[in-house]
């Protein structure tokens, strides 16, 4: 449980007061920081041994998904009750909405696609405190933070991207994966390399 009480003692950037520091994740720097303070989330509560709730952000292919699963299962192992979450959540009535969308499905405005994003963590808000009240820590892949810088570089303006997340649940510990853009894009390159001989090995497979 020490290891939690570690985690649970940082301040999340976005919490009841907005004066509130913001988390000294890794690689997340100053004036990334500074975009997101100022929206009020809500604590799950003081109950006493409560679960953590930690969030990764990062690009995608930035090792997210990697180091939540590398996560968890340390904390497993030391005896913790832990779960892995991501966002979105493709398994909901409004994740399915969602999944359309990215599928190229269906078209949306970049308004309606971001509230969207925010209903679906909403959706998984009862679920998520009731969790943590009870002692399971979450380890979630994406949470609020990516919807409004998403929706931001869209050109939406942040304090009305910031706004429908107000009252979620505000992380304990914020950790960003900050890839440097030459690492990112030898990965890519090599990831679609990838996609690409496995493409023509499996059609010479089909065809042979």
């Amino acid at each position: 449980m020490t290891t939690l009480v570690r985690l649970a003692g940082r301040a999340a950037s976005w919490s009841r007061s907005g004066k509130s520091a913001a988390p000294s994740g890794l690689g997340l720097f100053a004036q990334r920081r500074r975009a997101f303070q100022g929206v009020r989330m809500a604590n799950a509560g003081s109950k006493s041994g409560r679960g953590a709730l930690i969030v990764l952000e990062g690009l995608d292919r930035s090792g997210k998904s990697s180091q939540c699963a590398r996560l968890l299962s340390y904390l497993e192992g030391q005896g913790c009750r832990a779960e892995g979450w991501r966002f979105p959540d493709r398994g909901t009535s409004v994740g399915q909405m969602i999944s359309a969308y990215l599928a190229n499905e269906s078209q949306l405005d970049d308004r309606t696609v971001h509230l969207l994003f925010s209903a679906n963590r909403w959706e998984k808000r009862a679920l998520m405190e009731s969790k943590l009240l009870d002692g399971t820590t979450l380890i979630v892949d994406r949470y609020s933070y990516s919807g409004v810088a998403f929706s931001a570089a869209k050109g939406l303006d942040i304090e009305w991207c910031k706004s429908p997340d107000v009252g979620l649940i505000a992380p304990d510990l914020v950790i960003y994966l900050d890839v440097q853009p030459e690492v990112f894009c030898l990965y890519s390159l090599f990831f679609i390399l990838f996609i690409y001989i496995y493409t023509r090995y499996s059609m010479f497979i089909l065809l042979s």
